[in-house]
């Protein structure tokens, strides 16, 4: 049991409280948590440790909203973060299942996207594609519902259209093989890979002939 004895603004934090019980800094507060208490109100015990943890739950789900408004996040992700913040096993679920009920935290919807703008941007194929949303700790399950109708071959044709042009310059047999390379590191298998370049190099001769037939 304790009385509050002072609430005071912190220096550097004009949104944080310091909060002194029996003339003892105890701890720091938000301005919203620190505004339920009054001096010379009595806390037990329980109660200055359930402010403590209200605060925790505060900064870790504050952190987590900061984090998430500047790109989409995954669980892991924001697990992971808040962990190296120092903050309770017990706050980190509470803030995620928090985050889940306002949909501001979905996994499937973050795969979803992610695949999406990958095959925009920067083209890629299944493997590559499982093996990065596995890193962001996206569950297995999850993944194969977001893959189930992966196209590789369209994905592959894409990202050879996008790396033609910078090898159209070099001797074939040199611009053939960084295609296939190129290719092989965007996680596509070998036979499909010299598939899409013996086309990509068809299609280019194609297009250089008919350039020659306007001219």
């Amino acid at each position: 049991m304790g009385v509050v004895t002072s609430l005071k603004q912190q220096a550097r934090n004009s949104e944080r409280v310091n909060v002194f019980i029996d003339d003892e800094f105890r701890l720091g507060l938000t301005k919203e948590l620190a505004a339920r208490l009054r001096i010379g109100q009595e806390l037990s015990d329980r109660q200055i440790e359930e402010l403590l943890h209200q605060e925790q739950f505060e900064v870790a789900y504050r952190r987590a909203l900061r984090q998430i408004s500047r790109r989409p996040h995954t669980t892991e992700e924001i697990r992971m973060k808040l962990h190296r913040k120092q903050a309770p096993a017990r706050v980190i679920e509470m803030v995620i299942e928090r985050l889940q009920v306002a949909k501001l935290l979905d996994d499937h919807s973050f795969a979803q996207a992610w695949v999406e703008n990958q095959q925009s941007f920067r083209p890629r194929g299944h493997k590559a594609l499982r093996v990065e949303l596995r890193k962001k700790g996206i569950e297995n399950e999850i993944i194969d519902a977001v893959l189930e109708d992966f196209d590789d071959k369209e994905a592959a044709y894409r990202a050879a259209a996008k790396a033609t042009s910078r090898y159209r310059s070099l001797p074939p047999e040199i611009g053939e093989r960084r295609l296939l390379a190129y290719l092989a590191r965007r996680g596509f298998s070998y036979s499909l890979c010299r598939k899409v370049v013996d086309a990509a190099l068809k299609d280019a001769l194609v297009s250089e002939e008919e350039s020659e037939v306007d001219k």
